[in-house]
């Protein structure tokens, strides 16, 4: 009959729809628990088997509510067509969980690729700026005409101050990309810069070193 036929169509229509948003859901909370980058295989495996069970517990309930408590069908004589349409609709299951897994694993790989390639030019961008900043045009520029003044009063004093210029920018261009340095070495380029501002200005400046014999960390 038109009314049965309605019937069963709604009943598949909701089970499909329930299958799909339940699957997808759990594909998510699996993405979440288990990275598909850290471990893409447990992610896989795990999808499988869970989304596996899941479509299980979800035709059984529904094919056994639907056709024995709501259209009275008996469950000794259907058994066989139960575990037919079960079978089938599990195998349907199964390829929408293969099909989600590899959705999501997809997407999941498109958006690292994305995030690695956006994370690569902000550190390009951001080493150009230190780069620029390292090779402060002012501080350079002073420190040129400095060095050109003390060649012709003081050849000792004008090739230490070299010295210590090149050491700074050494300094600078070697531990800049360095997330973490030692004390030692920070010290270093801080007392090549202090030297150099020193000799800049003189007497106006005073610098206190308040610092352990021998620093460490």
């Amino acid at each position: 009959s038109w009314a049965l036929a309605v019937e069963n169509y709604l009943f598949s229509l909701g089970l499909m729809i329930t299958l799909w948003e339940g699957i997808s859901a759990l594909q998510n909370y699996l993405s979440l628990k288990v990275p598909w980058l850290q471990f893409p295989l447990r992610r896989a495996l795990l999808g499988i088997v869970t989304g596996t069970l899941f479509s299980t517990l979800i035709v059984v309930v529904a094919y056994f509510g639907f056709f024995i408590l709501i259209q009275g069908y008996s469950l000794e004589r259907n058994i066989p067509s139960i575990i037919n349409t079960t079978k089938i609709s599990l195998v349907i299951t199964f390829l929408i969980t293969l099909l989600l897994s590899a959705h999501a694993f997809l997407f999941n790989w498109r958006d690292a690729a994305v995030r690695a390639e956006k994370l690569k030019k902000e550190q390009i961008s951001s080493q150009y700026a230190s780069l620029s900043q390292q090779l402060n045009p002012h501080f350079l520029f002073n420190s040129l005409n400095v060095l050109t003044s003390l060649v012709y009063r003081d050849a000792d004093q004008a090739a230490a101050f070299n010295h210590k210029l090149s050491a700074l920018y050494r300094y600078m261009l070697d531990l800049s990309m360095e997330e973490v340095i030692s004390i030692d070495q920070e010290l270093e380029g801080v007392r090549a810069y202090a030297y150099l501002i020193q000799i800049r200005h003189g007497e106006h400046l005073t610098i206190d070193w308040d610092l352990p014999q021998k620093p460490d960390g």
